[in-house]
């Protein structure tokens, strides 16, 4: 069964790469109980195999990468089966609460960064950001949220769905036309899939709304926790989707190039906001810097 949830990881095209990452934790804590294995290497030749694969699953989400990287930690070194199981189901669940409680932190954090009346541009659909905004609302704090519908699957509108059904003015707008609204925005809060030492790595349409930023002196916020934090050894790679999802029969002689991420240079931000409280770029770049990867995950 673990290896059916890892191909509905790979094949999933709207979740976040936190929510992601806590169905990444429940399937290598499936793996611990319904491995087979009679030896301590054959388990751990299963166990390497399942972290790659997750990698491979999503290789632009870097939470995905942590908790494999973690599982692998905690069962290297063990002397047999069972203390293997318990070492990784127990790393398993770990991540998983942390992941949670530190997604609650950074939601308050978001929280704080908006004022009653605020005007609020974001992109795609981020968990942390609808935490982030539900907690606003729940503060009694009036906000304005405008959502770009995020092409080629339009989670934008999900979102949008949520945001007022809690009560929030929303405004959902084409792709294009969100760079635009940033001139009137009190801030622009978006999620994260990675953050490496130059660059945030979310949703198309990020870039613009982080360029616009700059232009009209708003400030930029990204929520994203370590586990989105690529060490330097590895590099995030940025997958190509369906041609379909954006033009089912293109004209002859017309290539379709269907990216969900793209990379936006790090200071370009006003700061990230993580578990650990509000990060400017340089602190996250010696954060990220002095990350390191476990050699069996240094390739795909």
């Amino acid at each position: 069964m673990y290896r059916e949830l890892i191909n509905e990881i790979a094949n999933d095209r709207l979740s976040g790469a936190s929510d992601l990452a806590a169905r990444g934790a429940a399937a290598l804590a499936l793996l611990a109980s319904e491995c087979r294995a009679s030896t301590v290497d054959e388990f751990w030749a299963e166990l390497v195999d399942a972290a790659r694969a997750l990698r491979r699953a999503q290789p632009a989400m870097a939470p995905l990468l942590h908790v494999a990287q973690r599982v692998l930690n905690a069962a290297q070194g063990q002397r047999d089966i069972e203390a293997m199981r318990e070492m990784v189901r127990r790393a398993a669940e770990t991540f998983r609460a942390e992941l949670e409680a530190g997604g609650e932190r950074i939601a308050q954090t978001g929280a704080d960064l908006l004022h009653d009346g605020a005007v609020v541009v974001t992109v795609s659909y981020s968990s942390l950001v609808l935490k982030a905004l539900l907690h606003a609302r729940r503060e009694g704090k009036r906000l304005h949220v405008i959502c770009p519908e995020s092409r080629p699957l339009y989670e934008g509108r999900g979102l949008a769905q949520r945001l007022a059904e809690a009560g929030m003015e929303v405004t959902l707008i084409v792709d294009a036309a969100a760079p635009a609204q940033v001139a009137r925005a009190d801030v622009v809060l978006v999620g994260a899939d990675g953050v490496t030492a130059e660059a945030v790595i979310n949703k198309v349409g990020t870039y613009p709304l982080a360029l616009a930023a700059q232009a009209h002196r708003v400030p930029l916020y990204a929520l994203a926790g370590e586990e989105k934090f690529w060490p330097s050894a590895v590099a995030p790679l940025i997958p190509e989707r369906a041609s379909a999802e954006v033009w089912p029969e293109p004209a002859a002689g017309v290539t379709v190039l269907n990216r969900y991420f793209e990379p936006v240079p790090l200071d370009l931000f006003t700061g990230l906001v993580t578990a650990a409280g509000l990060l400017p770029p340089q602190q996250v770049r010696q954060q990220v810097n002095a990350l390191q990867v476990h050699t069996a995950l240094l390739e795909l």
